[in-house]
């Protein structure tokens, strides 16, 4: 009987180190830690779940090296509190890449972590492949022109419109300015575009029309536009939600309707647009919720993407 005790007890103590004991992670190579290089070549490791996932990771990495700007990135949060919603705003400074597609890219080494199977890429792309896809995209920002001669209303409709590329435009040169081949007179066009628009963003401003409960949404989308007095558009929202039962969960819709439009007689409408969210969960209110945070997430994007 002793014997059988001391047997069991035995394996008892095996079975215990074997599965409380966690095994020993697999040892990242070295070049994932180097610090990114830089030469004819630029190189950045990333990591993701899949090869493309990390091969974006990398590539952002490498925009980051000739492009990151620190900024205040602003942020709406949509939290319910007692069955209302409000919108919290949380402002962080974060590096903020171009978002270039660079397709010429080689992956200079891999690895796939056994214990996590996350996939690491080292890759370099050529100055001159990464040169050439911030002047291509900065040839379009450079044939903006403000238009002088028009009236106030022409010119807010720009400024909204393009203000926003032009900071973009402006990013794109410093970023090719790193790269030893900025372009001095189209940095003096966009900086001149861009001060003729903001002086027209100070004087003329855009009402929201709304109903009380768009109120968390239109306290959303008035940090983005010009708050002056002088009010020289109206922009009208309106909301329409659907929703439906799908294996078990709630679906729910929600459609915002834009009218961008003349604040007097005859109401003349310049741009009307839909903005769609689409959201599910376990029941109406978390889907609701959910379905808030994805337009508010569809209405940070520039203006340009949802407004025009």
């Amino acid at each position: 009987m002793k014997l059988i005790c001391t047997r069991a007890m035995i394996v008892f103590i095996a079975l215990f180190y074997m599965f409380a004991l966690p095994a020993h992670a697999a040892q990242k190579p070295a070049w994932i830690f180097e610090a990114p290089q830089s030469g004819p070549s630029l190189q950045s490791v990333g990591s993701g779940n899949t090869v493309a996932e990390a091969r974006q990771v990398a590539l952002g990495n490498i925009l980051l090296q000739v492009s990151q700007t620190l900024q205040a990135n602003t942020r709406s949060i949509i939290e319910s509190h007692n069955g209302v919603a409000n919108t919290q705003f949380q402002q962080k400074a974060q590096g903020k890449s171009l978002n270039l597609d660079i397709s010429q890219t080689k992956i200079a080494r891999q690895w796939r972590d056994p214990d996590t199977s996350d996939v690491y890429l080292q890759i370099a792309v050529a100055k001159t492949d990464l040169v050439r896809a911030l002047e291509d995209r900065l040839a379009k920002m450079a044939v903006l022109r403000f238009p002088d001669t028009s009236s106030q209303t022409d010119q807010l409709l720009w400024a909204l419109k393009h203000l926003e590329s032009l900071d973009l435009g402006l990013r794109l040169d410093r970023a090719l300015t790193a790269l030893g081949a900025g372009q001095p007179d189209t940095r003096a066009h966009l900086v001149g575009n861009q001060k003729k628009a903001m002086s027209i963003w100070q004087t003329a401003g855009v009402r929201i029309i709304a109903k009380q409960s768009l109120a968390s949404i239109s306290n959303l989308i008035r940090q983005r536009l010009p708050t002056s007095t002088n009010t020289a558009l109206w922009l009208q929202l309106n909301q329409q939600t659907y929703h439906r039962l799908a294996n078990g969960r709630t679906e729910i819709k929600k459609v915002l309707s834009i009218n961008l439009k003349q604040p007097h007689s005859p109401f003349t409408s310049y741009y009307q647009r839909e903005v769609v969210a689409l959201a599910a969960g376990p029941d109406r209110s978390s889907a609701a919720l959910a379905a808030e945070q994805a337009l508010a997430d569809k209405l940070n994007q520039p203006l340009a993407n949802w407004l025009f």
